[in-house]
């Protein structure tokens, strides 16, 4: 998720750094997919027939296979009906965390905006907090993806 809006930021800005965490960030994520691959195989050999070579140029779109991406009868025969429950949980704290998170930035940007309007004169004053806000508007939309995530697991799982 956190690749997407960076690439999304990308797509509005076209900047060489941008693009250089992109490809630092997805470097890592392949890593750790390497990594949770390996382990799911071990744990849940059921699910190794879903479980695909990924393409490192789109890991971000890379399924996980937990329980949410599942219909009821087919974690059922799957044998993950048991994990719903820790998914559930885990997904109502990620939740949790990105309103808590999401209430922090909108603090952040009333005292940015205010701060912009009361002391913010002249043309460079005004891009430089201009700037800031548009930065945190990026953090706010990330965010946002992570709650709306985890709102569309929970729907999924149905408890």
């Amino acid at each position: 998720m956190h690749i997407q809006v960076q690439l999304k930021h990308y797509k509005s800005h076209s900047l060489k750094s941008i693009m250089t965490r992109i490809m630092h960030n997805r470097a890592q994520l392949s890593t750790l997919l390497d990594d949770y691959r390996e382990r799911q195989r071990l744990v849940l050999p059921s699910i190794s027939a879903y479980a695909t070579e990924f393409n490192a140029a789109e890991l971000e779109h890379e399924k996980l296979h937990l329980p949410s991406s599942f219909d009821a009868a087919t974690r059922v025969r799957l044998s993950l009906d048991h994990l719903v429950s820790v998914e559930m949980s885990l997904r109502r704290g990620q939740a949790n965390d990105a309103i808590a998170q999401l209430r922090e930035v909108c603090r952040e940007t009333y005292g940015l905006r205010t701060e912009k309007n009361q002391k913010s004169r002249g043309q460079y004053q005004n891009t430089r907090s201009l700037k800031g806000i548009e930065d945190i508007r990026h953090i706010k939309l990330e965010h946002m993806e992570a709650y709306n995530c985890a709102r569309t697991a929970m729907i999924a799982l149905g408890q």
